[in-house]
């Protein structure tokens, strides 16, 4: 089953043998379930017999997935990722199941959520939880692990994109507690890539929830009021949103901001208008600045 030849042809005979055949193979395959899974030749053997067997065999299979020590071997290898995640629609139907494996990985979010391969189980998790089982005991959990970890998370391009997909048709709290964290953090978020990314996405879920009731605008309010506030560390007490807009990193979420002053009140975008005349020869004169200047531009047009 570990060589390319053998898993080719096993592979084949798993889709014409009938399910009550496939016995023998299935107790192989749940005897070195792990092994399998983590070689680049047995993993497509596993894919292959959950893709045909019957739904008592694949529920054997995918309980196994259940436990802690298999779930992170599995989800934080190359070839182990794929298997994980071809379990997660077995395993949709049964919200139990889903609970348990979510309290499997209850700890052990961000050190997954930080792996390029981890990340990946993640973010398929997450949008079966929010998909299907919104507000869930289940999606809470894991929300709130996420959450927990948001500061190791952020921070890394793995965990910023776990962050995103977390944040796509979640719960408004969590939308309220991310906005807060960026806030609370924007000096190391505007020099910081993959958290400029996670304020963005902010942003995003902000803009698009204007029209549902007041409380996004003052969301978006205190936002806003974040970035245009003074930078403390800056020798000329400028605007945090300007250090950004003359940032390498920072210009990107800089011109994400100034591109919205069309959903911001009258006073709001008056404001940010301000900060950015105040100093536009020097950002006219900069490579960045000249980014943002140009966003502005186009959304005021």
């Amino acid at each position: 089953m570990t060589s390319p030849k053998s898993s080719y042809v096993i592979q084949k005979l798993i889709t014409v043998t009938p399910s009550p055949q496939l016995q023998p193979l299935l107790s192989i395959i749940l005897s070195y379930f792990t092994q399998l899974s983590l070689d680049s030749s047995g993993c497509r053997v596993v894919q292959s017999m959950l893709e045909f067997s019957s739904p008592d065999q694949q529920r054997s299979i995918t309980s196994l997935l259940c436990n802690t020590k298999t779930l992170l071997a599995l989800a934080s290898d190359k070839h182990g990722t794929y298997v994980a995640q071809a379990c997660l629609p077995h395993l949709t139907p049964n919200p139990t199941a889903l609970l348990a494996l979510v309290n499997s990985l209850l700890g052990y979010t961000a050190m997954l959520g930080q792996h390029q391969c981890g990340t990946f189980f993640l973010q398929r998790l997450v949008g079966v939880l929010s998909t299907h089982y919104p507000g869930s005991g289940a999606a809470c959990l894991l929300q709130e692990d996420i959450l927990a970890n948001l500061s190791q998370l952020a921070i890394t391009e793995p965990g910023s994109r776990l962050v995103q997909a977390m944040l796509k048709d979640s719960q408004p709290t969590t939308v309220v507690r991310v906005a807060r964290w960026v806030v609370e953090n924007v000096k190391a978020v505007i020099i910081t890539k993959p958290a400029v990314y996670v304020a963005g996405a902010v942003l995003e879920q902000i803009i698009e929830r204007l029209d549902e009731e007041g409380s996004w605008a003052s969301l978006l309010d205190m936002v806003v009021q974040g970035f245009i506030g003074p930078d403390k560390e800056s020798s000329l007490r400028q605007s945090i949103l300007l250090t950004a807009a003359l940032h390498p990193v920072g210009h990107l979420l800089a011109r994400e901001v100034v591109a919205k002053v069309n959903y911001m009140p009258e006073e709001m975008k008056m404001d940010v208008m301000r900060v950015l005349a105040s100093e536009v020869d020097r950002l006219s004169m900069d490579k960045f600045g000249c980014i943002v200047l140009k966003g502005l531009a186009e959304s005021v047009i």
